[in-house]
């Protein structure tokens, strides 16, 4: 067991894990997204931006000269991206829940036509994913339910082997 804390402890492998991680995580939802026609929500939107951003930040700091003596810091960031990741996550949960109030830009848009055929012509054209609308689970939990334990744990795993990396 101390042979596998070492070889995961150096924090060059704990970063090109957390940005395959991501690019899971992204993968899935693209999967969901085009096969299975799941839309995101503006929600699960902010999800991937920050999947993005890990998957750029690690792959472009993995390519730059300083980041053997910086992978460190970078794992502490990318961990942090995760565990801020699941914070978002754990809020749709509670939106979808209805424990909250879903953001503005997940509720329906007013309409504000004037005749019926503008009324039309508008909900027509709008696009809104409602964010409190649950649009695939499994035993009960939600996609979003899900990102929260996999945010989690790949947070917590990160911080973990990095507090047992010597310094």
């Amino acid at each position: 067991m101390h042979k596998l804390d070492s070889y995961i402890s150096n924090s060059v492998i704990i970063v090109r894990t957390l940005i395959f991680a991501a690019f899971f995580a992204l993968s899935s939802g693209f999967v969901a997204e085009h096969f299975f026609k799941l839309q995101p929500c503006s929600l699960c939107l902010y999800q991937q931006y920050v999947f993005m951003s890990i998957c750029i930040v690690g792959s472009v700091a993995s390519l730059a000269s300083f980041f053997k003596a910086h992978s460190k810091k970078l794992s502490l960031l990318l961990a942090i991206l995760f565990f801020i990741n699941a914070g978002i996550a754990f809020y749709q949960v509670a939106v979808e829940q209805r424990w909250v109030e879903p953001p503005t830009q997940c509720k329906s848009k007013k309409l504000a036509g004037n005749s019926i055929e503008e009324l039309r012509e508008e909900l027509l054209n709008t696009d809104v994913v409602r964010c409190d609308q649950v649009q695939w689970s499994f035993l009960g939990i939600s996609m979003a339910g899900y990102n929260v334990l996999y945010c989690l744990l790949w947070s917590l795993l990160a911080f973990y082997f990095l507090k047992r990396q010597k310094k």
